[in-house]
């Protein structure tokens, strides 16, 4: 019997390069990272908005068994409540299957609509949750609405991954603790890191006989279409340490409608001097180079589930230091915290670090292995095709409404 076809709802937008080919600027959407999906099924089809904008950054979507659904675009929550009668009736007439399984990244704020498809037809709904939406909300990218909301929007997606077949979390516990899965409801803990060997360093780095240099680098790397990664933090806290005499520099990589935004603010706050904007890093390769030219990786994100980029930071042996939001206090012990949304914060806890070589040192290795833990437990293709099989051998024969 052939293994059903895979619809998966993302929120992110594609866009199409010159080619007319489907590109995006997320790893987690192109093309080779849904080879491991394709071990349990025999096609995937990314549901999807593709942008008016045409740009050859990123990488191709589609390939041999994968492709995508464009749903009708729509800009933002706002826009999609006008829209969302046509968005539900094109979900109505595409998805007909009855033998497929329905899957998407939560947060996604078309879950429901494709949720309710999946029960109308009587099939699988998977929901991977990879981040809070409370958290996203409570950090302000949607103003005072967004803040107001932000309980709803907890309440909202309890519901969905209760109501869930299957649930795929990213953390080993933050979220599933947030946000359960239903009595007796088949759940697996994945991470979407991809580390291989050449990802990995000997060990952690030794501070002590290498230390940071003069002027220590400071990395970030994350999106700049929202400010929950916390860029503006960083700026902020490069200005208090240089209040207080303490030069160091930040090597930012990341694109997005904020960037000029944070250009600006490094004007303003008189360190553009020191703060490098290296823009969209296409590849994991590329951004490895990054994190080994630099002293300290810091994720000083507002929200977040569990950070592929900072798992692979631990794995280059490069000491790292995050807020204390979603599945970071997961992968960080509590000396390598700081409190989100505190510039001060994040300089005392760059200060402290670049002070005590030693220290690097140890924090570094323990968090290599962290990061090897995670590669060998919670990643790679078996556990999420032995998961997928618990679905796919359920599945009836094709069949159409």
């Amino acid at each position: 019997m052939p293994a059903p076809t895979l619809y998966f709802a993302v929120q992110t937008r594609l866009h199409r390069g010159t080619d007319g080919a489907i590109r995006t600027d997320f790893g987690y959407a192109r093309f080779d990272a849904w080879a491991p999906f394709l071990e349990a099924v025999d096609n995937v089809v990314i549901i999807a908005r593709v942008t008016d904008k045409v740009s050859d950054s990123g990488q191709r979507v589609e390939g041999d068994r994968v492709s995508v659904l464009e749903l009708p675009f729509y800009s933002g929550p706002r826009d999609f409540i006008v829209k969302r009668r046509k968005i539900s009736a094109f979900i109505r007439s595409q998805l007909q299957d009855r033998s497929a399984i329905y899957a998407a990244r939560v947060p996604n704020i078309i879950v429901p609509l494709l949720q309710q498809r999946a029960k109308q037809l009587g099939a699988p709904f998977i929901a991977q949750i990879v981040g809070d939406a409370q958290d996203v909300l409570r950090s302000g990218i949607a103003g005072r609405v967004g803040r107001a909301v932000s309980s709803m929007a907890r309440a909202s997606i309890a519901r969905q991954v209760a109501n869930a077949s299957g649930v795929i979390y990213v953390t080993r516990k933050s979220l599933q603790e947030k946000y359960p899965a239903g009595p007796g409801v088949p759940t697996l803990i994945r991470s979407n890191v991809e580390l291989d060997i050449a990802s990995f360093a000997d060990g952690g780095r030794d501070y002590a006989a290498q230390p940071p240099a003069s002027q220590p680098v400071i990395v970030v790397a994350g999106s700049q279409e929202q400010t929950y990664k916390g860029h503006d933090i960083l700026i902020s806290a490069i200005a208090v340490l240089k209040q207080r005499g303490i030069t160091v520099a930040a090597d930012i990589l990341g694109s997005g409608k904020y960037h000029d935004d944070l250009v600006a603010q490094a004007a303003e706050l008189g360190v553009a001097d020191v703060v490098t904007f290296s823009g969209h890093v296409p590849s994991a390769v590329q951004v490895r180079s990054h994190v080994l030219a630099a002293d300290i990786f810091a994720m000083p994100s507002r929200t977040e589930g569990l950070p592929r980029v900072l798992v692979e930071a631990m794995a280059t042996g490069t000491v790292c230091i995050g807020s204390r939001v979603g599945g970071i206090p997961e992968l960080l012990s509590e000396e390598a915290l700081f409190d989100s949304e505190n510039p001060g914060a994040l300089a005392e806890s760059i200060e402290s670090l670049i002070s005590d070589p030693a220290r690097m040192s140890r924090l570094a290795a323990v968090q290599f292995e962290e990061a090897r833990l995670i590669g060998v437990e919670f990643s790679g293709t078996k556990i999420l095709t032995d998961y997928l099989r618990i679905f796919t051998d359920k599945a009836g024969p094709s069949s159409h409404e």
